[in-house]
């Protein structure tokens, strides 16, 4: 119920004399020599209620008068809300002890993967900057923002398939535009040499893409690597290849991650395309892509 400061009106008979008085001075509730609100809301509080979180609304109509919450002059049916650890007002991540940008409950590792691929790992000999031996292939790394990447695409390659052959549940490996059967062949292929293999998801996550020590990325890493590169809009610059992308796509390659747009296997018509101008990555979860 509202709470209401009648005036009354007093009339006197004509006549009576009476002397002017000088009014006391307003009340500056705040001392901040101006009357608003506020102060409407101080002499209204003389009459009982209180408005403890000072945002103009009664504290028996306001759900929130913590002035610590980040919502407390906002909305008064509005539940007390308070600001996580990335200072999102309700969220709900408080703890990020590794300040990697990724909620403790969610990360896969709270701390740091070593060189070989170990969260929190000390045992170590591998110093990223050195090459990792897979699959009678030398991949030569760069360390960026504290993790361990491959410098060029895999090139893994235990069997291939045309174009025409499709699977969701057996591994299917791909080089762009052959269309035989035989390794040997496809490795001797110029494409092979520059781009690599493309893999479809199950392929992608059998245990022998990587070396030991080593894994897919997850999507958590990838966008921690993408971040520290100035995020999407400004990474993709600096880990494209200085040569190899058509359209004036080159990048500067600052990072050392070098991508080289090595095209994608349509799924849809059976066709490789967009060799060239686009660069598409899995993450354990999915994929990401650049062009």
């Amino acid at each position: 119920m509202k709470n209401l400061l009648f005036i009354f009106l007093l009339a006197f008979p004509t006549g009576f004399t009476f002397s002017q008085s000088t009014c006391p001075p307003p009340i500056d509730s705040n001392g901040d020599n101006v009357i608003s609100v506020i102060d409407l809301m101080y002499v209204l509080g003389l009459f009982g209620e209180v408005d403890v979180d000072a945002d103009g609304i009664w504290d028996s109509e306001d759900v929130c008068v913590d002035i610590n919450a980040c919502n407390y002059s906002n909305i008064p049916s509005e539940m007390c809300l308070y600001y996580d650890v990335f200072n999102i007002c309700g969220g709900t991540c408080f703890e990020d002890l590794d300040e990697d940008g990724v909620c403790d409950d969610i990360d896969d590792c709270i701390g740091q993967y070593d060189y070989c691929g170990v969260c929190n790992g000390t045992t170590c000999d591998f110093y990223c900057g050195d090459d990792v031996p897979h699959g009678n292939i030398d991949y030569r790394t760069i360390g960026i923002n504290g993790q361990c990447w491959f410098s060029e695409n895999c090139r893994y390659l235990p069997e291939v398939s045309p174009s025409s052959e499709q699977s969701n549940s057996l591994p299917i490996y791909y080089v762009y535009g052959y269309e035989g059967t035989d390794v040997s062949a496809a490795i001797a292929t110029v494409n092979y040499d520059i781009y690599g293999v493309l893999y479809n998801f199950t392929a992608m996550i059998s245990n022998d893409v990587c070396p030991d020590g080593w894994h897919v990325p997850s999507s958590s890493e990838f966008s921690s690597l993408v971040n520290s590169l100035g995020g999407f809009v400004g990474s993709g610059y600096k880990m494209k290849a200085t040569t190899g992308w058509n359209l004036n796509g080159n990048g500067s390659n600052e990072s050392g991650f070098e991508a080289y747009p090595g095209g994608a296997m349509s799924s849809s018509y059976n066709v490789f395309h967009n060799l060239g101008t686009y660069a598409n990555f899995w993450t354990s979860s999915g994929s990401t892509s650049m062009g």
